[in-house]
């Protein structure tokens, strides 16, 4: 019995990275599942991450 090996890529969209690491490790035999945390479905819940996260940070400093 072959066991098929998964991989879930959790990552920022940044310059499309995961997707190149996607595509080796598919040709290495694996089922890759990625995830863009910092993907924003709509207007508004790209604001909201801004503010959440990326702002929340500036004004710690």
């Amino acid at each position: 019995m072959t066991r098929s090996r998964s991989l879930l890529i959790i990552s920022p969209s940044f310059h499309g990275y995961y997707a190149a690491i996607g595509r080796a490790f598919g040709e290495l035999g694996y089922e890759v599942l990625t995830h863009c945390y910092d993907v924003a479905a709509s207007p508004a819940e790209k604001l909201w991450n801004k503010t959440a996260h990326e702002l929340s940070r500036q004004t710690s400093r």
